[in-house]
């Protein structure tokens, strides 16, 4: 179900208003998979007003929830997110993963995990100086490369990782 994805890719920040406006336009069979009220919505919003974007996520977070609930978290977390320790949501996605390797002593915050459920992959990083999670998505391909022992350096440099995702996401609070 593609339309599910590019849906929760749009609520949670990782396509622009533009390639979702774009999406919403050519795609011939998106009204028969969310029905016509919503898709009537859809394609009569201004995806450049701020607040009537921050209303149909809303919207259509309510259609995914009520008709594709998730059966983990993974769909809420961004490509590029962080979560507070302790936090609820932080909390509720560690019940859904395992971890499956460290990168190493040198490098000891950073760990590959697996969803339990859907089997998403994840790059993590732990700051103890911020007391935050960090996460980025990994496709097939990048896990492969981190079995190989060749991990993505985003997060090599400890000191700098609260500057990174905060630049390039926002902070989950589910």
């Amino acid at each position: 179900m593609e339309y599910v994805n590019i849906l929760c890719q749009f609520v949670r920040g990782d396509l622009t208003n533009e390639k979702f406006e774009k999406y919403i336009c050519d795609n011939q069979l998106i009204e028969s998979n969310i029905g016509n009220e919503l898709y009537q919505s859809l394609i009569k919003e201004n995806f450049k007003d701020r607040n009537a974007v921050t209303d149909i996520k809303s919207v259509i977070n309510n259609f995914l929830l009520n008709n594709h609930p998730p059966k983990c978290k993974c769909c809420f977390i961004r490509n590029l997110d962080r979560s507070g320790f302790g936090s609820d949501f932080s909390e509720n996605i560690f019940l859904h993963l395992k971890k499956t390797k460290d990168k190493g002593k040198k490098y000891w915050w950073i760990s590959l995990y697996e969803c339990n459920t859907c089997h998403q992959g994840w790059l993590v990083a732990q700051d103890e100086n911020y007391d935050d999670f960090y996460f980025m998505r990994l496709d097939s391909v990048k896990i492969q490369d981190i079995e190989s022992n060749n991990w993505p350096i985003i997060f090599d440099n400890y000191n700098s990782l609260s500057t990174i995702v905060s630049t390039s996401s926002r902070f989950s609070d589910y």
